[in-house]
């Protein structure tokens, strides 16, 4: 994260949690650089909304490293659930073409949307199944 996400980040808690001396002093702002310098600003971004939606205390370093390793989790099995979403269609002559759309559509989804997304266009291919379709055109329609 470069110096200018990091402050990004400071003035967002700063915001959000207005004691005097939480990260006011120019060593601690050094210890929180230092903790969490080797993560993307995204996923800082993300942990530190996540704290602030459930926690009306300031977090800590340890505290966001867990909120980011809780979403990469989170993350990682919503992978999975749609890797196997993409396994389960059972259409003839899947290529990686069609692969490569199902995925686009799907991660072009809104985080929240993705799963549903993968099973709706798996209800796509499902319906189209027999038609002689090839599989990318089916799910690039629907």
């Amino acid at each position: 994260m470069t110096d200018k996400a990091f402050a990004s980040v400071v003035t967002f808690l700063r915001s959000a949690y207005r004691q005097q001396d939480f990260l006011g002093y120019h060593e601690q702002l050094e210890v929180w650089f230092g903790g969490l310098e080797h993560l993307e600003y995204k996923d800082v971004q993300q942990a530190v909304k996540r704290w602030v939606g459930k926690s009306p205390y300031p977090p800590t370093i340890a505290d966001i490293l867990s909120c980011v390793e809780e979403i990469r989790s989170e993350e990682k099995d919503e992978m999975n659930r749609i890797e196997e979403l993409w396994d389960a269609i059972n259409y003839p002559n899947k290529t990686e073409k069609a692969k490569k759309v199902f995925f686009d559509r799907v991660y072009g989804l809104p985080g929240k949307d993705r799963t549903a997304g993968a099973r709706w266009l798996c209800s796509v291919a499902d319906r189209e199944l027999g038609t002689g379709k090839p599989l990318e055109e089916v799910l690039s329609a629907g």
